[in-house]
């Protein structure tokens, strides 16, 4: 039986770890049939039909390519499983295996290799999700580094480990990044690793390359150098010396016998290349080229390995018997890199697509059974359960007899044990892929690839695409090539499937894409649109536009295709005037200002069925397409005037019921009107508000090809007049402390007057007074956060259009620095917990120029170097300081340009010398316009802090550079160690610069602390203490915060260096070898002195009002302050 806990847990290391138990402490196991060996041998980039063993109905012309006698003789001694099924990706396969989670669960849904590195293609159309692009990490041993966008997980072999099990990793691993602990497989529960690390693929398979270099390096394989020992076999050999020790000790063993093998590149393997020259290939009516004469090879070489391992149990009869074997493959066979023949149909026929689609090619795995010992099996079966990879994870602890055991996450896996013990049992279960990402090989949506879903039940798949919200349904028995789709056809089961991929993508807490035009959320699979016929009404679903209630509004605008037409732009619906009509009008104007944006907004209410649908204005007025009077300027007067003809109009006296008509694509659909007139967008002037466009019929009749008749709905937010007026106090709100920005103080109250009884008139009003409030500018002296707007270290050269990193001295320690650690400055992937991100500007002698000092090391921008292409460099001598000035670039938008020459400016460069330091910060002065130039200038008003929950509390530690005051909820206190007990003391006040403090929270939540830019009185008795970067421990005793699910106590430190920015304790003379238990009570600060601490006067220490304070110590605000 699993127990499932709570991520939270990992924190105390709840999970079993491959650490918990040496050696000779875990169980005495011996192999039996309840406790067998178990091999799990598993091929890289295997496709279904990359084998000489049949797995389809019939003998394939792929199978007589390919010459894998061993994997054939398995096939005879055991049983073939026929339904396999894993991701179409190495990385999500490899984690779900592992961690026994949907891949939509743990969100590793892409291949991972860099740190906080994505591995996406980029996107005109959809933002992807920010998943988990540092894999899985161990859940005993992570670090706050391993978890940022890392799935916390305790692995199967960890369990095996502690259950008794000798467990080897021998290959390819691929769980987690570079320089995080999921990198190497023994932080999972292996006791041995072989060749594992964070790389999906060999740099090379040759000895003389030494399996090549870089991030793609195969280590540990040092003793075959220059022997020109192939890849494959230097692994296996490795294996079969790993199982000696348990063997010879008569334990059960787990190897994981994981090649890197058939991934590219296709190095030549020597030994079996010369069986396919000149082989003429029946599938490719050709003979094989150079790259798919290495391919077949590989694949030989691989079953070579395989019969190896057979070779080596035949051979010791009694370890065969009491052994399991099972092959399975990763992912799809290659189907579009560098292979040869039909991209997606030669490669893994007669399934189409193949690694990375989400066609039956990129996802069906070769699946076979070996168990010597095991009565049950019918030699040279097969079985027809459908298996999906997360089964191995409960199967293979199941076979191990492992029934008790824990772990963080949930697993959605289901043991199919019982069908390895009695192949005889048949059944099948319901598979769920989601990859909402875009794989760099293809992104050809008409072969499978791109961002999808997918469910396959019974004979059924049903694929859900994420960028077009098209859906495909595909019989797979009958029709394996996924040719024929039903999705029109069979509505009545497409509606089903849809509904369980979503109900289940909802369970697994799946990650969506959102759209980059409006950054709404991407409709879930069963809000999709109904495949319908060219010229047949669709049905309205929350894809195409949500409906409105009487209390909750959606607003769209609606625009035409016109911008399909060389040298125009699309023209939008807009309440207009004609001949004494409200007549709806069409312009190109997209309004700038709130107020006659909503000039362009609609909603929609349900009509009588599922196709017909009313339309209202903003403030609720019906609309409909009715009778009215043309005037002379309709259309040149080639209608004249004085005609009676309908065209859409608002403040009818009913709301007509309009139709959504299909033009067979996604996102745009023509509107029938009430009498069945096609409604295009006709009229003379392109677009000016003074002659638009008049929103009527389509003149000529029916016609969907019409650009001015394809209509596009696009969400704006805001559901109500109300929730329109306080998105635009959001947005004014939301940059009130750029440079640049209008003061919001006096908008403030208009604002909150207008709630009281919002309408439209309300909205003018705010906006007409924001336009008059004053600009804020830069004030020398003041802190601020300088964001660049196009780069930041995680994503390098790719422009993060306008959401970039945050200027910050660079700590060579500091995790969140290491992409950067050549440099003295970069700009990181920061928020405002972030004390490193805050600089003042300081004046500096010339008028209007200034010094950027950072308030958390102290440290200037160096004038050395300050020249075009430099890096820039720091200094402690404010006489080495680099003047600077701004200068306007774009919307609350500067240049940080030298103060001598204005044209040289501080710039973010995406790398160092083709490097991975990214984002260094430079000098530059090309392209006058280049957004990695333009920076936001963001007064800091407060410092965030989150807290972390307990049992005993919501805690955190801090130890700052600025003065800091404790919000609502949040409680500061000082520290003194009494025997094992850390005495804390609460502080009243403000807590000043470069103190230790223990934070308590009412929540575990992020609290924001108001920056108190002056110099507070030091506390009296605090031992906490601590340093504004990280600070190597050197050998020293210290202890740290740590909190857990269970506990918040002062643990000793056991790692190199103390975080910086957190409060520490000196160690030396203290003994609490469980951690230092916190004690809370008293206070320190000011609290005789009877002042209001809100009305920021001034009081001596006698408490008597100060007006003109000299220098000496004060008390303002309830706290000593020094003038």
């Amino acid at each position: 039986m699993k127990h499932f806990l709570p991520f939270s847990m990992l924190l105390a290391g709840a999970a079993f770890s491959g650490s918990a138990f040496a050696q000779e402490d875990r169980p005495q196991l011996t192999p039996s049939m309840e406790h067998p060996n178990i091999i799990l041998f598993l091929v890289d980039d295997m496709g279904w039909q990359e084998t000489s063993v049949p797995f389809y109905k019939e003998e394939t012309p792929l199978n007589r390519r390919y010459r894998t006698p061993n994997m054939e003789e398995m096939a005879k001694q055991g049983v073939k499983f026929m339904q396999a099924y894993a991701c179409a990706i190495s990385s999500p396969t490899r984690c779900s295996l592992m961690s026994g989670m949907n891949a939509a669960r743990h969100r590793v849904t892409n291949w991972t290799l860099e740190y906080n590195t994505k591995t996406d293609a980029g996107s005109t159309v959809i933002n992807l999700p920010d998943w988990n692009y540092n894999g899985i990490q161990p859940a005993a041993v992570a670090t706050d580094h391993d978890l940022d966008n890392g799935t916390p997980i305790t692995s199967f072999p960890e369990i095996l480990q502690n259950a008794g099990y000798y467990t080897i990793h021998c290959g390819k691993a691929h769980f987690g990044s570079l320089t995080t602990s999921g990198a190497d497989p023994e932080n999972f529960g292996f006791d041995v690793n072989i060749a594992g690390g964070a790389n999906g693929g060999p740099g090379s398979y040759l000895a003389e390359n030494e399996y090549g270099s870089g991030s793609f390096h195969v280590s540990g394989l040092e003793d075959y150098y220059g022997t020109g020992t192939f890849l494959t076999e230097a692994l296996t050999q490795e294996a079969l010396k790993a199982i000696e020790k348990p063997i010879n000790e008569n334990r059960p063993f787990y190897l994981y016998m994981s090649h890197y093998a058939i991934h590219s590149p296709y190095d030549p393997d020597t030994r079996y290349t010369g069986n396919y020259t000149n082989y003429f290939d029946e599938q490719l009516q050709a003979n094989l080229n150079t790259q798919e004469i290495n391919h077949a090879a590989l694949v030989e070489g691989m079953d070579k390995s395989l019969g190896d391992i057979m070779q080596y149990l035949k051979d010791h009869p009694d370890v065969a018997q009491n052994t399991v074997v099972l092959f399975m493959a990763d992912n799809g066979g290659q189907a579009v890199s560098v292979r040869q023949g039909r991209a997606n149909y030669d490669q893994n026929w007669p399934a189409r697509g193949g690694k990375g689609s989400a066609y039956e090619g990129g996802v069906h795995e070769p699946m076979m059974l070996y168990w010597p010992g095991n009565t049950n099996i019918k030699q040279g079966s097969e079985n027809h359960s459908r298996i999906m990879i997360e089964d191995f994870f409960p199967t293979i602890l199941d076979l191990a007899g492992v029934k008790d055991y824990e772990t963080v996450q949930k697993v959605d896996g289901k043991s199919f044990a019982d069908i390895l013990r009695d192949p005889t049992i048949e059944r099948t279960r319901t598979n769920i892929w989601h990859f909402p990402n875009l794989w760099g090989e293809s992104q050809n949506t008409a072969e499978g690839y791109g961002a999808y879903s997918a469910i396959l039940k019974g004979d059924y798949r049903m694929i859900y695409f994420w960028e077009s919200q098209e859906r495909r349904l595909y019989n797979i028995k009958e029709d394996i090539g996924e040719t024929n789709n039903l999705a029109k056809a069979e509505p009545e089961l497409l509606k089903e499937l849809s509904k369980e991929l979503t109900d289940s993508l909802k369970a697994y807490d799946a990650q969506r894409p959102s759209y980059k035009e409006t950054g709404e959320v991407i409709p879930w699979p069963d809000e999709a649109p109904t495949p319908v016929e060219v010229g047949e009404a669709v049905p309205v679903t929350a894809g195409i536009f949500k409906y409105s209630t009487e209390d909750v509004k959606y607003y769209y605008t609606i625009s035409d295709n016109r911008g399909s037409e060389s040298g125009n732009k699309n023209f939008y619906w807009t309440l207009g005037e004609h001949n004494g009509y409200k007549a709806i009008q069409a312009t190109q104007e997209q309004f700038a200002n709130a107020y006659d944006a909503t000039k362009q907004y609609f909603y929609f209410m349900p009509g009588s069925d599922e196709t017909h649908f009313t339309m209202y204005t903003v403030d609720g007025r019906k609309v409909n397409y009715v009778d009215g009077i043309t005037g002379s300027g309709w259309n040149s007067g080639n209608v004249g005037s004085d005609v009676t003809t309908p065209y859409m109009q608002y403040e009818t006296e009913e709301a007509g019921e309009f139709q959504l008509i299909s033009i067979g694509s996604f996102g745009r659909y023509a509107i029938k009107a009430p009498n069945g007139d096609l409604l295009n967008d006709r009229g003379t002037a392109n677009g000016s508000t003074a002659n638009m466009k008049w929103v009527i019929n389509t003149y000529s009749g029916f016609q969907l090809t019409d650009p001015g008749s394809q209509y596009k709905f696009t969400a704006v937010p805001g559901n109500s007049i109300s929730g329109l007026i306080t998105e635009l106090y959001n947005k004014y709100k939301e940059n009130a402390d750029y440079v640049g920005a209008h003061d919001i103080s006096s908008v403030t109250p208009i604002y909150e007057e207008a709630m009281k009884d919002p309408d439209l008139e309300d909205l003018k009003a705010l906006e007409d007074a924001y336009a008059k409030t004053p600009i804020l500018e830069m004030e020398f002296g003041k802190i601020y956060r300088l964001r660049n707007y196009a780069r930041k270290a995680s994503t390098g050269n790719t422009s993060c259009n306008g959401a970039g990193g945050y200027l910050e001295p660079i700590d060579v320690n500091n995790p969140d620095h290491k992409e950067s650690t050549k440099v003295a400055f970069a700009a990181i992937d920061a928020d405002q917990t972030h004390a490193n991100a805050l600089w003042r500007a300081e004046a500096a002698p010339a008028e209007g120029t200034f010094y950027l000092r950072n308030v958390n090391t102290g440290k200037y921008i160096s004038a050395t170097n300050a020249a075009n292409g430099n890096t820039a460099l720091s200094t402690d001598d404010i006489s080495q300081a680099q003047a600077f000035k701004i200068v306007a670039y774009g919307d609350m938008q500067y240049k940080i340009a030298l103060a001598s020459n204005e044209s040289v400016r501080l710039h973010v460069s995406g790398n160092v010398d083709g490097t991975k330091q990214t984002t260094r910060l430079m000098f530059y002065n090309a392209e006058d316009k280049n957004t990695a130039s333009a920076w936001y200038l963001v007064y800091a008003r407060d410092i965030d802090v989150t807290t972390k929950q307990s049992a005993n509390g919501n805690f955190a530690s801090t130890y700052l550079p600025i003065a800091v005051d404790m919000p609502e909820g949040l409680t500061a206190y000082t520290g003194k160690v009494e025997g094992e007990t850390l005495k804390l003391t609460e502080v009243k006040g403000t807590v000043p610069a470069e103190t230790g403090v223990v934070l308590k929270g009412e929540n575990a939540q992020t609290y924001s602390l108001p920056i108190v830019d002056q110099e507070v009185a030091a506390l009296e008795g605090n031992e906490l203490q601590g340093s504004l970067i990280y600070k190597a421990t050197e050998g020293m005793p210290y202890f740290q915060l740590l909190v857990t699910e269970e506990n918040a106590n002062y643990q000793s430190v056991t790692s190199d260096y103390l975080t910086g920015n957190a409060a520490w304790l000196d160690g030396t003379g203290v003994t609490a070898p469980d951690g230092l238990t916190l004690d809370f009570g008293g206070q320190v600060g000011i609290d005789q002195v009877e002042a209001d601490k809100k009305d920021s006067k001034i009081y001596d220490l006698t408490g008597r009002r100060v007006k003109r304070p000299v220098k000496g110590i004060y008390i303002q605000n309830g706290q000593k302050v020094i003038y």
